[in-house]
């Protein structure tokens, strides 16, 4: 067994692009479903390399909306307020989508982000007004309340 003094230091909080990196285009409807590390090329060309954000959700912070315009079997495709499908991981979950920051997401992921940005919130002693936390937390009369897509 290796000494731990000898082992190899990996950082596996960022995901970098491999040569296995996919390039998934936002315009093609029958893309795979993306995972960390591939490339996404937004409707306006913009390239980025998706990322498991701090809440835990892929894509989280890039401002894409990597589901938005899949296509379902009867070929209409997904776009804000429809539900997912199995086969991308969120069976009959709302899909929404925050036009101010362009990222979209299914709500069980919108959740997640919910949840951390109130807990990194909480940790604020003196708020000011207007106060933003991440992208979707502000602090408006006296409370924290959330900015981001609804129903």
């Amino acid at each position: 067994m290796l000494e731990k003094s000898k082992r190899a230091e990996v950082n596996v909080d960022k995901q970098r692009p491999s040569s296995s990196a996919r390039v998934l285009n936002q315009t093609d409807a029958n893309r795979p479903n993306p995972k960390a590390g591939d490339i996404f090329v937004k409707s306006d060309g913009t390239r980025v390399t998706l990322e498991v954000g701090p809440s835990g959700v892929l894509g989280e912070g890039q401002g894409v909306s990597i589901y938005e315009g899949m296509k379902y079997p009867n070929g209409d495709t997904l776009k804000h307020g429809d539900l997912g499908r199995e086969s991308w991981g969120y069976m009959g979950q709302m899909f929404l989508k925050d036009n101010r920051t362009g990222s979209g997401f299914f709500r069980e992921d919108w959740l997640k982000i919910e949840k951390y940005e109130l807990q990194e919130a909480m940790k604020i002693q003196n708020p000011q007004e207007n106060q933003i936390v991440g992208n979707y937390t502000q602090y408006l009369d006296g409370d924290w309340v959330w900015i981001g897509p609804s129903q």
